[in-house]
């Protein structure tokens, strides 16, 4: 370090600056221990950097995820609501990286420059898509038009209704209510957790702090439901015993109040709301409402309200004491959604044509937009609210300063989001088709017919770009943030996978205030020996020993080799191929054992006859589930 930024730099390790930020914890059960951490100060703003393994257990070593920290302080506060931006480059052997260099380069990403590429980029978000066929694809947006790049893939048992990603984002709950099942899957590598069972289950929910998942549940005999209510599943520990709670038959939604003190479920053909002390875990109202099947909550009115099928709009506290509401709206309303900032609410009635603003300060209906095409969803990016058109392939855009001007019909501007109906599913989700990004200048919404996730930006007037989901049919979207974000006042956190083993200088940015840092780290191998073990590997030569038949042994067998000098890859230690068959089920993963000379097998076992879909994965070294093909197994004995 002897250029004029890297001598202001010294190692932290024991500083008393950087102690809050080694002892933050990204997992809440496991304290982030720091293996690099360096200080640098510019324009009156201290910058500190640490590198961590996530969790104590594991190697701070190329193609394992690691804890990128960044604090920001001015003076001696913390710097918060800061954008940071950072990304890892290759560190040129014998040169130096000096300040104006170092802008140069932050400039250079900031832009988006198409040659500008670096090894790592901390600022990204991923596109996830619930399929009809028991998967997760979680998509890379960065591609552009026309593509995307698939780089996980979860596989669980039966087709998934709803989902719910926990505030940090490590652990996404999938409910699949044909089998009674709870899948809670690990976002780090897309491996199933643990697995809840739970009859009936089809809607779920999480507490704010998120340790806490409220899913629905339906116990029928002989075809006629003897219990229904929500079931309370403590994520630190899933295994343990459930604690349900009964409140009313038919179908159910959920939702809980910004303190996590209260839950609201709809029960539709008992007619009722119930509220719940969480605390208590005890039903304390239990209040009428028209079969409601919708619900909603609003932090800024601290009240919910429920949409039933005849119309009626009821709005109810978690107290006695403050009276309840209703409003007469149009049969059958399929959205409710809170406008930012919680003080209008927007339904939908596909049945109507209708699209409702209500001012929740007065309970009144201040705005009726008429649409054809059956609008059904509501979603927001930060200057616009969006409506789907069932029966459409058009998206309407509403300028969110017109939303709950009483008497004015707000301008729209009508998008097309491919050729087919946004409508036509096999089966409709219970969950979102449209997630806002994490720039706030868009959306993403699923297009279940044409398998394609789209991209819209405001001030367009077509999608942006359009990702294929590959086949599968998705029935819901919401975005994985992986960017920097504050998880304790001047702390800025995410994880990222380290790439090859080598030097990398690490580039930090925020706009306001205007700060460029340049820092020097270094990424170890995972083993001794060559390197290829640190970056992802191609997946060559699959190939069957044997024919595919239902309850026959079958040995599917591949070579893993490095991608930039060909040679074989035989060091990697959770190479495996998944199973399952389309739509989804029977899906299975086996380990795969090292041959020699970059060859694996893996022992396989189709429990039925149909399609199987099979491909590689490798969560070490980032081998993404990309090399899938698929597989006819013929029924047990046939020729």
């Amino acid at each position: 370090m002897t250029h004029e930024v890297l001598k202001r730099r010294h190692r932290a390790c024991a500083a008393a600056a950087l102690a809050s930020l080694l002892t933050v914890s990204w997992f809440a059960s496991s304290p982030v221990r720091a293996e690099q951490a360096e200080q640098a100060e510019a324009a009156g703003t201290r910058v500190g950097f640490a590198l961590s393994a996530p969790k104590p257990d594991q190697p701070l070593v190329a193609g394992r995820d690691a804890a990128f920290a960044f604090t920001l302080t001015t003076g001696h506060a913390p710097l918060r609501g800061a954008r940071p931006a950072a990304w890892l480059v290759p560190h040129v052997a014998g040169a130096t990286l000096d300040e104006r260099q170092c802008r140069r380069l932050a400039a250079t990403f900031v832009r988006g420059a198409s040659l500008a590429v670096p090894a790592l980029d901390l600022n990204t978000f991923y596109i996830l898509a619930l399929g009809a066929d028991a998967t997760v694809s979680v998509i890379d947006p960065r591609i552009g038009f026309g593509g995307s790049r698939l780089i996980g893939l979860a596989t669980y048992d039966a087709t998934g209704t709803d989902w719910a990603l926990t505030p940090d984002q490590t652990l996404l709950a999938v409910a699949q209510p044909s089998i009674g099942r709870i899948a809670l899957i690990d976002t780090r590598d897309w491996s199933i957790r643990a697995t809840v069972e739970l009859p009936g289950t089809s809607r779920l929910a999480l507490t704010p702090a998120g340790d806490l998942l409220l899913a629905s549940y339906r116990v029928t005999s002989g075809g006629t439901e003897t219990e229904s209510g929500v079931a309370l599943v403590d994520l630190a520990n899933p295994a343990a015993a459930q604690v349900r709670i009964a409140t009313g038959v038919g179908e159910h939604d959920i939702a809980i109040d910004a303190q996590g003190q209260f839950a609201f479920v709809s029960n539709a053909d008992a007619g009722t709301i119930s509220v719940i002390d969480l605390a208590t875990r005890q039903v304390v109202r239990s209040v009428p409402a028209g079969r409601p099947r919708v619900l909603v909550y609003s932090a800024l009115a601290q009240r919910v309200y429920a949409a039933g099928e005849d119309g009626t709009i009821t709005s109810l506290a978690a107290s006695s004491s403050i009276p309840d509401a209703t409003i007469a709206g149009p049969a059958k309303i399929s959205a409710l959604r809170f406008v930012p900032g919680g003080r209008f609410l927007v339904a939908a009635s596909p049945e109507a044509g209708q699209v409702l603003v209500v001012d929740t300060a007065t309970d009144r209906i201040v705005q009726r937009i008429e649409l054809a095409g059956q609008p059904d969803a509501i979603g927001f990016s930060d200057h616009l609210m969006y409506v789907r058109r069932r029966a459409s392939e058009f998206v309407d855009a509403f300028p969110l300063d017109q939303i709950g001007i009483e008497g004015r019909v707000p301008s729209a501007v009508s998008v097309g989001v491919g050729q087919l109906a946004l409508g036509a599913t096999s089966a409709p989700a219970r969950a979102d088709i449209f997630a806002s990004v994490p720039a706030g200048d868009g959306i993403v919404i699923a297009n279940p017919g044409e398998r394609i996730i789209y991209h819209y930006r405001e001030g367009m007037a077509a999608p942006s770009a359009s990702f294929t989901t590959y086949g599968r049919e998705p029935r819901a979207v919401q975005i994985l943030d992986r960017r920097l974000r504050e998880v304790e006042p001047g702390v800025y956190r995410t994880i990222a996978r380290l790439p090859r083993a080598g030097a990398y200088d690490v580039v930090f940015y925020t706009e306001a205030p205007r700060t460029v840092q340049c820092f020097e780290t270094r990424i170890e191998q995972e083993t001794a020996g060559s390197d290829a073990t640190a970056r992802t590997p191609v997946v060559t030569d699959v190939s069957l020993r044997g024919q595919p038949r239902a309850g026959e042994p079958l040995a599917l067998q591949f070579r893993l080799v490095d991608a930039q000098t060909g040679l074989p890859v035989d060091s990697v230690r959770d190479a495996r191929v998944v199973s399952f068959a389309i739509p989804g089920t029977n899906a299975a993963r086996n380990a795969a054992r090292p041959l020699g000379d970059g060859a694996y097998q893996a022992d396989l076992s189709m429990p039925a006859a149909g399609n199987y879909y099979v491909f590689v994965e490798a969560p070490s070294v980032a081998l993404a589930p990309v090399a899938g093909r698929l597989l006819a197994v013929a029924p047990a004995g046939a020729p």
